[in-house]
């Protein structure tokens, strides 16, 4: 008999969880920087099991901090699952003052609390910079998780435990949220975001002691230099 333990979905929350994406298809300009941060709600089935809402239910996110390394190109870096980091690059090949952004992202990071994870992902995003100082934007990104150092029972006499498989536990994030330009045309503009985040597990390993499961994820962040196409260069089109 073969006996799958299943975890609860939701880490721990601590600072630098990265449950929100809150980043645009826009990518910050050659030698500029922007620097963001969020607070999430996350609700899953473990929610109710738990008793209802509770501070494990909140988190807080810090970064992406990005830096531009040329034109259409930027690197970020930022926290992960607590005391761990991740770094991506993000490439976005539209001329820069158009309003509508397509960006395709790559990155991966690793975390040692409450649990050893290494993280890999890919993602496209999509964003459109209206006049009056809003910018929709909708992201999916495969995340997959390769999980270590779960506690695992003692088998039962005649019982064996799931052997790990190795590709690990994937997760399909989709957001969908519109930033909030404060000073749109500033050197540094700022803003405010809104976001919503659908978490869909697509692939579970069997033996490393974890399973993601469906959750929700509405968060409220802030931005420090994320461009918009009045603060690129020439008119916005």
């Amino acid at each position: 008999m073969i006996r799958r333990l299943r975890a609860a979905a939701l880490i721990p929350l601590l600072g630098g969880c990265a449950y929100g994406m809150h980043e645009s298809a826009r990518t910050v300009p050659p030698g500029r920087f922007s620097g963001a941060g969020a607070i999430s709600f996350v609700t899953n089935t473990n929610t109710g099991a738990r008793g209802g809402v509770g501070l494990r239910n909140f988190g807080v996110d810090l970064g992406m901090a990005r830096v531009g390394v040329a034109r259409h190109l930027d690197v970020g870096v930022g926290f992960l699952y607590g005391l761990g980091g991740r770094a991506d690059v993000k490439l976005s090949p539209l001329p820069e003052d158009w309003r509508f952004a397509l960006a395709l992202r790559l990155g991966g990071g690793g975390a040692g609390l409450p649990d050893d994870v290494a993280m890999a992902y890919v993602g496209a995003l999509a964003s459109y910079d209206f006049a009056f100082g809003l910018s929709p934007y909708l992201g999916c990104t495969f995340a997959n998780h390769w999980i270590y150092g779960m506690n695992r029972d003692t088998p039962l006499p005649g019982q064996t435990l799931a052997s790990r498989a190795g590709y690990g536990d994937g997760l399909l994030e989709s957001a969908f949220g519109v930033r909030i330009f404060i000073d749109r045309k500033a050197r540094v503009p700022t803003s405010v975001s809104l976001e919503y985040s659908l978490w869909v597990p697509l692939q579970d390993d069997p033996g490393d002691g974890f399973s993601f499961i469906l959750s929700h994820v509405a968060s409220i962040g802030f931005c420090f230099g994320c461009p918009s196409a009045e603060s690129a260069s020439g008119a916005p089109r």
